[in-house]
């Protein structure tokens, strides 16, 4: 499996589904060939040529683009992200979420280029002092900069990006003590508690209200969090996401009932068909094999440091 998969990328060390979606393709085929790299010698050299095809021809960066991260720069709704392209000048928190986990697994995030992707998952975050996000203070995270003051309705303060937020510092090297890793992970922590209270229904949320509130039943008036629609949704995908985030900063522990992964394993484990498979919850899920490969590699702790 592994050699196939290694032979199947393109010269510049890409893979592309169709001929398009470079970053999600590229970042997906380092994530598998990860755990081949003893079973032959191509694979090591497949990784090294998607690993530097991300960084060095992919990656929305200064080096690149010539853009600028900073907060008062012209660049910074894309500068430190991921497009689905090696196109400039855009970027989104979806791409940028599956590039770096791709880097992660594959030999780590290189330290050149954290700095703008700490900017970058800073201006995608509902918080004080984020020049995109005036007004809302939530911790969550969004699709893009644009939406981070919570315009974009169900792109805005989402799980799915809220989880690729997190993971994102995580990876970075962000301590817990600062204050966007601090926001993100008690905001990853209510998304998964109104996953608990929302049972039976297991749609992918978001949160609405201005400031972080804590959780509540989205099926219930007056609540803050609201049920995606179909066309995002990704409840699967958004677990996996906070599998790898919360798991950066925080021990799993499954026998104490408060621990992210006792919620994240009693959520998965009770929405699993009989015959083994999860089913999918809107388009971030893809299809019932992509909900299933999500929801076993969040029971799987990937991306998660093993304990100490």
């Amino acid at each position: 499996v592994g050699l196939a998969l290694a032979g199947q990328s393109k010269t510049d060390g890409s893979w592309a589904d169709s001929g398009e979606f470079f970053t999600y393709s590229t970042s997906i085929a380092l994530s598998g060939l990860s755990a081949f790299k003893a079973v032959n010698k191509a694979i090591p050299k497949a990784i090294s040529k998607g690993r530097h095809f991300l960084v060095k021809l992919d990656f929305q960066g200064p080096a690149r683009t010539g853009c600028n991260s900073g907060d008062s720069s012209s660049t910074a709704s894309y500068c430190g992200g991921w497009n689905y392209d090696p196109d400039a000048g855009r970027s989104d928190e979806s791409n940028t979420g599956w590039a770096m986990t791709g880097l992660f697994l594959s030999g780590g995030v290189p330290t050149s280029i954290r700095h703008d992707n700490i900017n970058w998952q800073h201006h995608v975050q509902s918080l004080k002092g984020n020049p995109f996000s005036p007004t809302a203070n939530d911790g969550g995270g969004s699709y893009q900069p644009v939406y981070a003051d919570h315009n974009g309705g169900e792109f805005s303060s989402n799980a799915n990006d809220s989880g690729s937020v997190l993971f994102g510092l995580g990876f970075d090297g962000v301590p817990a003590s600062d204050k966007h890793a601090a926001a993100a992970i008690k905001f990853g922590n209510d998304v998964l508690n109104t996953y608990e209270k929302a049972l039976p229904t297991r749609e992918m949320v978001y949160h609405t209200g201005t400031n972080e509130d804590g959780s509540c039943n989205p099926a219930v008036s007056g609540c803050t969090w609201s049920f995606a629609s179909s066309s995002e949704g990704g409840y699967h995908y958004s677990i996996f996401a906070l599998t790898k985030g919360l798991g950066e900063y925080i021990a799993p522990k499954l026998t104490n009932p408060k621990n992210w992964y006792a919620k994240v394993a009693d959520l998965l484990l009770g929405s699993q068909g009989t015959d083994g498979s999860w089913p999918q919850d809107g388009r971030d899920d893809g299809d019932g094999t992509f909900a299933s490969a999500l929801a076993v590699s969040s029971l799987g702790l990937v991306a998660v440091p093993p304990s100490k």
